[in-house]
């Protein structure tokens, strides 16, 4: 695998793994169409707030990639973008799960935070490994933590947080040296808020 920094060429197929990878997420159910037109663009947009690593096969082919940012806050905001843009790609998503309004209405009100005691980590200011994504044939491989180390080279200076949501994305980021701080309540989701204090060590 060669791991290299992403461009805005590299779009199309950026799209098409955030898709495949992340079937059950709401960005990437809103679609390929809405991925390639709204939010990559806006990630690159924005070198200050996001940085890319691609993972690209023997035949350049991108296996998965990983999206860091030095200030959390920043890199939510920057994904989220506005609510008009999902407006017309959200039909789609609720007649396949009609929950998930409830989800997107709770998104939009904002989320409710609850930290362990004695976290001394400024959530929002911190930087953030806010996504990583890898192909389904190459899941299970050890690409992704291949991945964190390559994108985090970039942050080794910062403590690191990450979040998630399912319980083995979160094993694998406590295998990867990060510990649970704190909770986050989006509607009837539940996402652990994970902290690295050190980069510097998967590197």
């Amino acid at each position: 695998m060669n791991f290299r920094a992403a461009s805005a060429a590299d779009i199309p197929a950026l799209a098409s793994v955030h898709r495949a990878a992340m079937p059950d997420f709401l960005l990437p159910m809103l679609g390929v169409r809405y991925l390639k037109r709204h939010f990559w663009p806006r990630v690159f947009s924005r070198p200050d707030i996001a940085e890319v690593t691609v993972a690209e096969d023997d035949n350049r082919a991108i296996a998965g990639f990983i999206v860091c940012a030095p200030v959390s806050a920043a890199i939510k905001r920057l994904a989220t973008g506005s609510p008009l843009a999902t407006l017309p790609y959200l039909p789609a998503v609720l007649a396949r799960h009609p929950s998930y309004l409830f989800d997107i209405l709770a998104i939009l009100r904002g989320e409710r935070r609850e930290l362990a005691p004695g976290t001394t980590i400024n959530v929002d200011m911190t930087a953030e490994l806010f996504s990583i994504a890898v192909t389904p044939e190459r899941q299970g491989a050890g690409l992704g933590a291949e991945l964190a180390r390559a994108g985090l080279k970039r942050l080794a200076r910062y403590p690191v947080i990450v979040r998630a949501a399912r319980p083995d994305a979160i094993r694998f980021y406590k295998k990867l040296g990060f510990r649970g701080i704190g909770i986050e309540a989006r509607g009837s989701i539940s996402i652990t808020i994970l902290a690295l204090q050190n980069a510097g060590s998967l590197t």
